[in-house]
């Protein structure tokens, strides 16, 4: 049976989850928390030399709670440099350069030698001047935190690949936004330090932003209708609205309804999963850690 992995870092409290593919569809192996007393892990994201010692000990607890041998770890696009950008579909060569040139301006750097640099196609982008565009995701994490994470959970560090929660979320089972007469579905996940935002199209990912957390109801209105109008998105073509993280506070809840239209329902990602576990807390927390193990799964 096989089966895959993934690790959520968010501030102090660790999330994993482990899944194995079915015969009637995936199923759920494992899945657990630690918190931390203090934010034991931010040395990994700040690319430190060392793990505290506190942060050492939890990422093994995790290990000794998973078997697979590949998985993803998911971040913050907070935690760490993550972007959208439209970049020419040129040869793999002429894109790397691209690719490095907008992460060292993201950076204020420049060389990024220092940082793992990925980037993925994300869809077809407006064409300028005639020249065919595509929207690339850009993500950049310290080359010391994967050698961490491979010298925790043994393997090669290709085998963990890490992906920020507002696009591990878009991997989550659930309705089609089509189904309610839309093409979109909006995520909004809730933290402490930020909120951020994920457009699905389709059943595809499509974009995603972060923003502060909003300091009143307001101020969340105002990022999600930004964040739409960002990507030329009408809250009339937004089908479905789903939230995850935090537990919504009824006045954001409000606010995104108001602004969207769609009811806010919290993301239930065992919904759609064989054996969904129970005494984990809110399941909507997991939604990004579940959506990044099934894309490790179906890798």
């Amino acid at each position: 049976m096989t089966s895959a992995s993934a690790l959520h870092i968010q501030g102090r409290r660790l999330r994993y989850v482990e899944v194995a593919r079915a015969a009637d569809g995936p199923s759920v192996v494992t899945v657990g928390q630690h918190v931390l007393e203090e934010d034991g892990l931010q040395g990994l994201l700040g690319g430190d030399a060392e793990l505290s010692r506190e942060g050492r000990d939890t990422l093994e607890k995790a290990q000794d709670a998973l078997s697979a041998e590949k998985g993803r770890v998911v971040v913050s696009p907070s935690a760490v440099y993550s972007f959208l950008v439209p970049l020419p579909a040129e040869a793999p060569g002429e894109r790397r350069q691209h690719v490095l040139q907008q992460t060292a301006l993201v950076t204020g750097t420049e060389t990024v030698s220092h940082l793992h640099v990925e980037a993925a196609e994300v869809r077809p982008a407006p064409d300028q001047e005639g020249r065919p565009y595509e929207w690339v995701h850009v993500m950049a994490v310290p080359k010391a935190a994967r050698t961490q994470i491979g010298a925790v959970f043994g393997g090669t560090e290709d085998e963990w690949d890490w992906m920020v929660s507002s696009e591990a979320v878009a991997y989550v089972p659930r309705a089609d936004a089509a189904d309610a007469g839309a093409p979109f579905a909006l995520l909004a996940g809730e933290y402490d330090t930020h909120t951020e935002f994920a457009l699905v199209h389709e059943g595809d990912w499509h974009h995603a932003q972060y923003t502060e957390a909003p300091q009143h109801a307001e101020d969340l209105g105002y990022s999600v209708r930004s964040f739409l109008n960002g990507v030329g998105v009408s809250p009339g073509a937004v089908g479905q609205v789903a939230t995850y993280g935090a537990p919504m506070t009824p006045a954001h809840r409000s606010v995104l309804e108001a602004d969207v239209g769609p009811e806010a329902a919290a993301l239930d990602p065992f919904a759609r999963i064989e054996d969904e576990p129970a005494g984990e807390g809110e399941p909507s927390a997991f939604a990004p850690c579940v959506g990044a193990a099934l894309h490790a799964l179906d890798d």
